[in-house]
């Protein structure tokens, strides 16, 4: 419902349960806000458009993932002061069980975070990668949720260069990820692929290593992992 409805995004579980999240303007306002709305697969009923965001600034770019149990976990960018000069990535999670959706978090720790993905288990862990400048140049961050403590990590930087960006992130059923980016190597003077692996055993991020043989710039990847 509303007005200007844009970029939705959707996820479903073996189950046939399914999250929809987008952005559409606030009524009376001329900012983006997001809202999400649940199919409940027994039922065949979609549920009432709910607000998920808080803020009084533009909130857009909404992304979603969902575990077997329907737990689901939104993630989007929103600006947190006047004039669009500082954003942040925010969270909400989608209890199946009180069927509710938790309070907006911020994951990052410093300014200008922007360009979030998210991928999710079967379990419910889930893994938030986003775009952030920091020092005068843009890096990767990550920051990890745990179904078992219901918390975040301390996001972690996964480039070792400068000028990164646009990242995207796969995980498979068991909690091990990917993430690949592209960015600016000095060892070579040219645009390439990134790809750092997080290992669920460890909990702990590989050193990003270049994936192309790109002569001057390789861009736009995109990532998928299996079971194995």
């Amino acid at each position: 419902t509303g007005l200007n409805v844009d970029d939705l995004q959707i996820t479903i579980n073996q189950d046939g349960d399914a999250t929809a999240v987008w952005q559409q303007y606030a009524g009376g306002s001329s900012f983006f806000v997001i809202y999400a709305s649940r199919f409940d697969a027994a039922s065949a009923v979609w549920s009432a458009p709910t607000r998920i965001d808080t803020g009084t600034f533009q909130s857009s770019s909404p992304q979603i993932a969902m575990d077997q149990n329907g737990n689901a976990i939104a993630v989007w960018t929103q600006i947190t002061s006047s004039g669009y000069l500082h954003s942040d990535t925010y969270s909400s999670r989608f209890s199946a069980v009180s069927a509710t959706w938790s309070t907006p978090t911020i994951l990052n720790t410093g300014t200008d975070a922007a360009y979030t993905q998210i991928a999710m288990d079967q379990s419910g862990n889930a893994i938030v990668v986003w775009q952030q400048h920091t020092g005068g140049t843009f890096h990767i961050y990550a920051s990890r949720f745990s179904a078992g403590s219901l918390a975040w990590s301390t996001p972690a930087l996964l480039d070792t260069e400068y000028g990164a960006n646009y990242p995207q992130i796969a995980m498979n059923q068991s909690g091990d990820a990917i993430a690949v980016w592209p960015q600016y190597a000095a060892s070579v003077g040219a645009v390439h692929l990134y790809i750092g692996r997080f290992d669920a055993g460890s909990l702990a991020w590989s050193t990003p290593t270049i994936l192309d043989t790109a002569i001057y710039r390789a861009i736009d990847p995109e990532v998928a992992i299996n079971q194995s």
